[in-house]
């Protein structure tokens, strides 16, 4: 019994410790605890307009198709 505790202990920390691995490694702790804090408070009120903001972009890949 004992065995099978510690077994699951291990796992849950080595899922714990491999998903920091890549939240640090996407850059996502920068911003996540925020985001997490502002969707836990729910939508915000708003009196007046809304804004919204729309950016259009293309790219240029130069190594796509490989041209000569």
């Amino acid at each position: 019994m004992f065995g099978l505790i510690s077994g699951l202990v291990v796992l849950c920390l080595a899922v714990f410790a491999l998903a920091v691995v890549m939240i640090r490694k996407k850059n996502m702790h920068i911003w996540l605890g925020h985001y997490i804090s502002i969707r836990l408070k729910g939508k915000p009120k708003v009196d007046g307009p809304v804004h919204i903001m729309f950016c259009f972009v293309d790219h240029y890949e130069p190594q796509w198709g490989r041209p000569n």
